[in-house]
Protein backbone atom coordinates (compact mmCIF):
# COMPACT_ATOMS: atom_id res chain seq x y z
CA UNK A 1 0.00 0.00 0.00
CA UNK A 2 1.11 3.26 -0.63
CA UNK A 3 2.55 5.82 1.84
CA UNK A 4 2.28 9.58 1.31
CA UNK A 5 4.64 12.17 2.87
CA UNK A 6 2.56 14.60 5.04
CA UNK A 7 2.30 17.80 3.82
CA UNK A 8 2.41 21.48 5.34
CA UNK A 9 -1.59 22.33 5.76
CA UNK A 10 -2.88 25.19 2.82
CA UNK A 11 -4.53 28.59 3.95
CA UNK A 12 -8.04 27.16 3.66
CA UNK A 13 -9.25 27.04 7.48
CA UNK A 14 -12.16 24.49 8.56
CA UNK A 15 -15.48 26.05 7.93
CA UNK A 16 -17.28 26.36 11.48
CA UNK A 17 -20.42 24.57 12.39
CA UNK A 18 -23.80 25.88 12.82
CA UNK A 19 -25.10 29.14 13.03
CA UNK A 20 -27.90 32.04 11.71
CA UNK A 21 -28.23 35.37 10.37
CA UNK A 22 -30.85 38.21 11.54
CA UNK A 23 -32.15 41.22 10.80
CA UNK A 24 -33.29 45.01 12.02
CA UNK A 25 -36.03 47.25 10.47
CA UNK A 26 -36.27 47.92 6.73
CA UNK A 27 -35.50 51.40 5.62
CA UNK A 28 -38.50 52.77 4.51
CA UNK A 29 -37.79 55.75 2.40
CA UNK A 30 -38.81 54.28 -0.90
CA UNK A 31 -42.59 52.78 1.10
CA UNK A 32 -43.03 56.65 1.80
CA UNK A 33 -42.53 57.91 -1.59
CA UNK A 34 -44.75 55.42 -3.02
CA UNK A 35 -47.39 56.63 -0.70
CA UNK A 36 -47.38 60.33 -2.94
CA UNK A 37 -47.71 58.74 -5.87
CA UNK A 38 -51.24 60.32 -7.40
CA UNK A 39 -51.41 63.84 -5.44
CA UNK A 40 -51.52 66.29 -7.01
CA UNK A 41 -47.85 69.00 -7.63
CA UNK A 42 -48.39 72.07 -5.64
CA UNK A 43 -46.58 75.29 -6.90
CA UNK A 44 -44.17 77.02 -4.91
CA UNK A 45 -45.34 80.76 -4.04
CA UNK A 46 -44.11 83.04 -6.55
CA UNK A 47 -42.40 79.85 -9.20
CA UNK A 48 -43.57 77.10 -11.48
CA UNK A 49 -44.58 73.62 -11.09
CA UNK A 50 -41.52 73.35 -12.88
CA UNK A 51 -39.68 74.43 -9.66
CA UNK A 52 -41.98 71.38 -7.97
CA UNK A 53 -40.44 68.97 -10.78
CA UNK A 54 -36.94 69.56 -10.18
CA UNK A 55 -37.36 69.57 -5.78
CA UNK A 56 -38.96 66.27 -6.13
CA UNK A 57 -35.93 65.22 -8.60
CA UNK A 58 -33.73 65.73 -6.45
CA UNK A 59 -35.65 63.94 -3.92
CA UNK A 60 -35.73 60.62 -5.79
CA UNK A 61 -31.67 61.23 -7.05
CA UNK A 62 -30.76 61.20 -3.12
CA UNK A 63 -33.36 58.34 -2.16
CA UNK A 64 -31.79 56.31 -4.88
CA UNK A 65 -28.53 57.40 -3.51
CA UNK A 66 -28.97 56.32 -0.40
CA UNK A 67 -30.02 52.65 -1.70
CA UNK A 68 -26.97 52.70 -3.48
CA UNK A 69 -22.99 51.75 -2.36
CA UNK A 70 -23.04 51.75 1.60
CA UNK A 71 -22.21 55.26 2.92
CA UNK A 72 -19.12 56.25 5.67
CA UNK A 73 -22.44 56.39 8.17
CA UNK A 74 -23.57 52.85 7.44
CA UNK A 75 -22.14 49.42 8.92
CA UNK A 76 -22.28 47.89 5.76
CA UNK A 77 -19.08 46.35 4.98
CA UNK A 78 -15.78 44.65 7.12
CA UNK A 79 -13.94 45.22 10.20
CA UNK A 80 -11.34 43.81 12.13
CA UNK A 81 -10.04 44.00 15.38
CA UNK A 82 -8.44 42.08 18.32
CA UNK A 83 -10.25 40.90 21.27
CA UNK A 84 -8.50 40.41 24.56
CA UNK A 85 -9.59 38.18 27.34
CA UNK A 86 -6.64 38.02 30.03
CA UNK A 87 -4.56 35.33 28.16
CA UNK A 88 -6.69 34.66 24.79
CA UNK A 89 -6.04 37.16 22.29
CA UNK A 90 -8.26 36.34 19.47
CA UNK A 91 -7.82 38.26 15.85
CA UNK A 92 -11.71 38.68 14.47
CA UNK A 93 -13.19 39.96 11.35
CA UNK A 94 -16.83 41.12 10.88
CA UNK A 95 -18.42 41.37 7.67
CA UNK A 96 -21.84 43.17 7.75
CA UNK A 97 -24.08 43.14 4.61
CA UNK A 98 -27.69 44.23 3.40
CA UNK A 99 -30.54 42.16 1.78
CA UNK A 100 -32.58 43.94 -1.24
CA UNK A 101 -35.42 44.47 1.58
CA UNK A 102 -33.09 46.51 3.64
CA UNK A 103 -31.92 44.37 6.53
CA UNK A 104 -29.07 44.16 7.78
CA UNK A 105 -27.05 40.39 8.13
CA UNK A 106 -23.36 39.30 8.72
CA UNK A 107 -20.68 36.99 9.76
CA UNK A 108 -17.75 36.75 11.98
CA UNK A 109 -14.85 35.16 11.42
CA UNK A 110 -12.65 33.88 14.50
CA UNK A 111 -8.77 33.94 12.16
CA UNK A 112 -7.12 32.30 15.28
CA UNK A 113 -9.33 29.68 15.96
CA UNK A 114 -9.83 29.05 12.59
CA UNK A 115 -13.58 29.76 12.15
CA UNK A 116 -14.77 31.54 8.95
CA UNK A 117 -18.43 32.92 8.78
CA UNK A 118 -20.32 32.30 11.30
CA UNK A 119 -23.75 33.90 11.20
CA UNK A 120 -24.83 36.99 13.14
CA UNK A 121 -27.94 37.09 15.42
CA UNK A 122 -29.86 39.91 15.91
CA UNK A 123 -28.17 42.75 13.50
CA UNK A 124 -29.12 46.10 14.33
CA UNK A 125 -27.72 49.81 13.62
CA UNK A 126 -29.78 52.67 14.90
CA UNK A 127 -28.61 56.09 16.33
CA UNK A 128 -25.00 55.33 15.08
CA UNK A 129 -24.36 52.21 16.96
CA UNK A 130 -24.23 48.61 15.88
CA UNK A 131 -25.59 45.27 17.50
CA UNK A 132 -25.16 41.83 17.21
CA UNK A 133 -25.33 38.82 18.84
CA UNK A 134 -23.98 35.40 18.90
CA UNK A 135 -26.63 33.09 20.74
CA UNK A 136 -24.80 29.70 20.38
CA UNK A 137 -21.96 31.05 21.96
CA UNK A 138 -23.52 33.59 24.69
CA UNK A 139 -22.07 36.95 23.11
CA UNK A 140 -23.35 39.91 22.25
CA UNK A 141 -21.34 43.07 20.78
CA UNK A 142 -22.28 47.04 21.01
CA UNK A 143 -20.34 49.60 19.27
CA UNK A 144 -20.65 53.19 17.99
CA UNK A 145 -19.37 54.32 15.17
CA UNK A 146 -17.51 57.64 14.67
CA UNK A 147 -18.15 60.41 12.95
CA UNK A 148 -16.02 59.34 9.97
CA UNK A 149 -17.38 56.52 9.87
CA UNK A 150 -14.56 54.15 9.93
CA UNK A 151 -14.05 52.86 13.38
CA UNK A 152 -16.59 51.19 15.70
CA UNK A 153 -15.39 51.79 19.53
CA UNK A 154 -17.50 49.00 21.73
CA UNK A 155 -17.67 46.04 23.85
CA UNK A 156 -17.90 42.74 23.49
CA UNK A 157 -20.29 40.93 26.17
CA UNK A 158 -19.67 37.41 26.73
CA UNK A 159 -20.44 35.42 30.01
CA UNK A 160 -21.42 37.86 32.29
CA UNK A 161 -18.24 39.42 31.09
CA UNK A 162 -17.64 43.03 29.06
CA UNK A 163 -14.47 42.96 27.40
CA UNK A 164 -13.59 46.23 25.28
CA UNK A 165 -13.35 46.09 21.65
CA UNK A 166 -12.52 48.17 18.87
CA UNK A 167 -13.35 47.33 15.00
CA UNK A 168 -11.27 48.92 12.19
CA UNK A 169 -13.27 49.16 8.72
CA UNK A 170 -11.47 47.28 6.15
CA UNK A 171 -10.76 47.74 2.28
CA UNK A 172 -13.45 46.65 -0.24
CA UNK A 173 -11.11 44.00 -0.96
CA UNK A 174 -8.99 42.76 1.70
CA UNK A 175 -6.09 41.31 1.01
CA UNK A 176 -5.74 37.47 1.57
CA UNK A 177 -3.94 36.43 4.59
CA UNK A 178 -0.33 36.57 4.70
CA UNK A 179 2.68 35.63 7.45
CA UNK A 180 2.94 38.18 10.73
CA UNK A 181 5.18 41.21 10.07
CA UNK A 182 8.59 40.36 11.61
CA UNK A 183 11.27 42.59 12.57
CA UNK A 184 14.87 41.69 11.29
CA UNK A 185 16.05 40.03 14.51
CA UNK A 186 12.84 37.77 14.62
CA UNK A 187 12.73 37.09 11.61
CA UNK A 188 16.61 35.66 11.89
CA UNK A 189 15.23 33.95 14.90
CA UNK A 190 12.31 32.27 12.88
CA UNK A 191 14.50 31.22 9.89
CA UNK A 192 16.47 29.59 13.09
CA UNK A 193 14.00 27.41 14.11
CA UNK A 194 12.65 26.31 10.85
CA UNK A 195 16.45 25.51 10.13
CA UNK A 196 16.29 23.50 12.85
CA UNK A 197 12.85 21.93 13.95
CA UNK A 198 10.57 21.57 10.75
CA UNK A 199 8.78 18.89 10.63
CA UNK A 200 5.75 17.02 12.29
CA UNK A 201 5.67 17.05 16.45
CA UNK A 202 3.04 15.93 19.02
CA UNK A 203 2.60 15.56 22.18
CA UNK A 204 0.39 14.14 25.42
CA UNK A 205 -0.54 16.69 27.93
CA UNK A 206 -2.25 15.46 31.07
CA UNK A 207 -4.07 17.80 33.52
CA UNK A 208 -6.41 17.44 36.11
CA UNK A 209 -7.33 13.76 35.17
CA UNK A 210 -8.02 15.15 31.67
CA UNK A 211 -6.04 14.32 28.27
CA UNK A 212 -5.04 16.99 25.98
CA UNK A 213 -3.06 15.14 22.21
CA UNK A 214 -1.14 18.20 20.76
CA UNK A 215 -0.04 18.23 17.20
CA UNK A 216 2.66 20.83 15.86
CA UNK A 217 3.22 21.27 12.02
CA UNK A 218 6.07 23.75 10.96
CA UNK A 219 7.63 23.79 7.97
CA UNK A 220 9.81 26.62 6.02
CA UNK A 221 8.22 29.18 4.29
CA UNK A 222 9.55 30.90 0.88
CA UNK A 223 11.36 33.79 2.57
CA UNK A 224 13.01 31.01 5.22
CA UNK A 225 11.19 31.77 7.87
CA UNK A 226 9.26 29.31 10.04
CA UNK A 227 5.38 28.89 9.47
CA UNK A 228 3.33 26.59 11.69
CA UNK A 229 -0.50 24.95 12.26
CA UNK A 230 -1.39 23.45 15.48
CA UNK A 231 -4.08 20.81 16.62
CA UNK A 232 -5.59 20.41 19.60
CA UNK A 233 -7.95 17.66 20.50
CA UNK A 234 -9.55 19.14 23.79
CA UNK A 235 -10.79 21.75 21.82
CA UNK A 236 -11.34 20.21 18.72
CA UNK A 237 -9.30 22.78 16.92
CA UNK A 238 -7.29 21.99 13.30
CA UNK A 239 -4.67 24.04 12.10
CA UNK A 240 -4.59 27.10 14.53
CA UNK A 241 -2.56 29.50 13.65
CA UNK A 242 0.86 29.56 15.24
CA UNK A 243 2.61 33.26 15.81
CA UNK A 244 6.14 34.26 17.33
CA UNK A 245 7.57 31.31 16.38
CA UNK A 246 11.18 31.50 17.07
CA UNK A 247 15.16 30.10 17.88
CA UNK A 248 17.21 32.25 20.27
CA UNK A 249 19.39 31.41 23.05
CA UNK A 250 19.16 27.54 22.43
CA UNK A 251 15.26 27.38 22.97
CA UNK A 252 12.22 27.35 20.96
CA UNK A 253 9.00 29.19 21.59
CA UNK A 254 5.59 29.67 19.78
CA UNK A 255 2.48 30.99 20.85
CA UNK A 256 -0.98 29.42 20.00
CA UNK A 257 -3.19 32.17 20.27
CA UNK A 258 -6.52 30.79 19.60
CA UNK A 259 -5.74 28.88 23.12
CA UNK A 260 -4.18 31.25 25.21
CA UNK A 261 -1.17 29.51 25.38
CA UNK A 262 2.55 29.08 24.68
CA UNK A 263 5.66 26.67 24.76
CA UNK A 264 8.91 27.00 25.85
CA UNK A 265 11.59 24.49 25.28
CA UNK A 266 14.63 22.68 23.95
CA UNK A 267 15.85 20.06 22.05
CA UNK A 268 17.56 17.57 23.88
CA UNK A 269 20.14 14.75 23.77
CA UNK A 270 18.20 13.59 21.20
CA UNK A 271 17.15 15.27 18.42
CA UNK A 272 13.98 14.27 17.85
CA UNK A 273 12.46 15.45 21.36
CA UNK A 274 10.93 18.75 22.57
CA UNK A 275 10.87 19.45 26.09
CA UNK A 276 9.90 22.19 27.80
CA UNK A 277 6.56 23.74 29.70
CA UNK A 278 2.88 24.44 27.78
CA UNK A 279 1.55 26.98 29.70
CA UNK A 280 -1.96 28.01 29.31
CA UNK A 281 -5.11 29.90 31.51
CA UNK A 282 -2.19 30.88 34.09
CA UNK A 283 -0.88 26.72 34.48
CA UNK A 284 2.36 26.01 33.65
CA UNK A 285 2.69 21.66 32.69
CA UNK A 286 5.88 20.09 31.92
CA UNK A 287 5.46 18.88 28.21
CA UNK A 288 7.88 16.68 25.36
CA UNK A 289 6.80 17.32 22.12
CA UNK A 290 8.30 13.57 19.75
CA UNK A 291 8.80 14.24 16.10
CA UNK A 292 6.90 11.78 13.72
CA UNK A 293 9.51 10.44 11.03
CA UNK A 294 8.17 11.14 7.93
CA UNK A 295 6.46 8.40 5.94
CA UNK A 296 7.89 6.55 3.22
CA UNK A 297 7.06 5.00 0.01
Amino acid sequence: MERRTWQPPNNALPRPRAARPLAPRPWTGRADLRAQQGKPLRAVQGGSNCAAVCCLGLVLLALLTASGAPSSASPEGSWAGVLQQAELRLRLGVHITRDATGQLAGTLDSVDQGARGIPLDGVHFERGTLQFELKQLGCRYEGTLDAAGNTLSGKWLQAGHSFPLVLARMPTNPPPDSAEPLTPEQLAASREAARRVSGLWQARVVQDGTTNLLRLKLWRAANGAARAAFDSSLHSAVNLPVTDIGWQDGRLAFTVPGLGASFSGTVGTAPDRLTGAWRQSDASVPVEFTKVPPMRP
